[in-house]
């Protein structure tokens, strides 16, 4: 659903957030007052950070700027730009969206943001929990994101590695959305343990409670662990 053209759908999905930080101006814009909550949403969403102009801005000012970034997202990397060149382009491409699931539950103690963050692990006792297939999690992408006045909160961001059980086989699915916009692909590779689900989900007023309640709508027991 993230890729609105059908014929760039097959080609293109959502593998994760870069935002442009301005190294000179960065540390003014977090503290004033009309344009400080924009500013600090962006670095929230982000999962790699471009600190820019690093060639107009001395050693210490960009020491500043990233330590103004780490604060309000500890576990973004940082990748320094030049003239906007960066010297290794792999480091800017390649996202690991669900490394770093947990790190940024402190996000409740800055008074000055109004997005939280929840971190959920999903794990069964007696049965492993999974999906049934990618259209569950279509629809609970749906629940999470088009029924904000029922659940009481908004979620602006989620990212979550989610096991699906089908055919007799486990595999594992890469969810990500930003705003009202969402995609889910299968994922390469192993992140997570076997059996747990992880998710990471940025929003306003959110209630971990009713969180659990939607994944759970579609995480079901399956066999025997």
């Amino acid at each position: 659903m993230f890729w609105q053209d059908e014929a760039l759908c097959g080609c293109l999905y959502l593998s994760g957030i870069v935002t442009l930080v301005d190294s000179v101006n960065i540390g003014k814009y977090l503290h004033d007052d009309d344009v400080s909550r924009e500013a600090t949403r962006q670095i929230l969403m982000a999962d790699k950070i471009v600190l820019n102009k690093c060639d107009l801005s001395s050693a210490a000012q960009q020491a500043r700027a990233a330590a103004e970034v780490a604060g309000v997202n500890p576990v973004a990397e940082i990748i320094k730009s030049d003239h906007s060149r960066i010297t290794n382009l792999r480091e800017l491409l390649f996202i690991d969206t669900t490394r770093t699931f947990a790190g940024l539950e402190h996000l409740h103690d800055r008074h000055h943001s109004s997005i939280t963050a929840c971190s959920l692990e999903f794990r069964g006792t007696d049965r492993l929990l999974a999906v049934g297939c990618p259209r569950d999690v279509d629809m609970l992408c749906r629940d999470l994101l088009y029924c904000k006045e029922e659940l009481g909160f908004e979620v602006v961001r989620c990212k979550a590695a989610l096991w699906m059980y089908r055919d007799g086989a486990y595999s594992l699915l890469q969810l990500q959305s930003i705003g009202d916009l969402f995609d889910v692909i299968p994922m390469e590779g192993i992140s997570v343990p076997h059996g747990c689900s992880r998710a990471l989900v940025l929003g306003k007023n959110l209630n971990e409670e009713k969180l659990r309640e939607v994944f759970l709508r579609y995480l079901k027991p399956t066999v025997q662990a």
